[in-house]
């Protein structure tokens, strides 16, 4: 950029992702998991990993299991986002979502826009 050039007040992300998932929880991880598993570019933006799920004692209607603790369930849930070409950031929530020019702008709380 030339140093007389007018910086615009929002820089677009350099990178178009696919798709933009906004939560690490359980449906947030799951979409992540089923994004790869279609071949999407998939970003997952969250402040932390796991949601409400880290701080559940038991969880007794999930599928497979009669029983399990939260924290359980989120490092088995982990573990097979881990398997996959995923990109996962973490440490800053998403504060705004804007529809612009045939796709989405997420911007966080520590000033990162990303694009999708």
């Amino acid at each position: 950029m030339d140093k007389g050039e007018a910086r615009p007040l929002t820089q677009r992300a350099e990178k178009v992702y696919d798709l933009i998932i906004v939560g690490g929880g359980p449906a947030g991880m799951t979409a992540a998991v089923y994004a790869a598993r279609k071949k999407l570019d998939a970003l997952l933006l969250s402040k932390d990993v796991g949601g409400q799920v880290n701080w559940t004692l038991g969880i007794e209607n999930y599928m497979g299991y009669q029983f399990i603790e939260g924290p359980e369930l989120i490092r088995k849930f982990e573990e097979q986002v881990k398997q996959f070409p995923l990109e996962v950031k973490t440490g800053s929530a998403v504060i705004s979502l804007s529809k612009n020019d045939g796709g989405f702008d997420a911007k966080t709380e520590s000033g990162e826009s990303y694009w999708g």
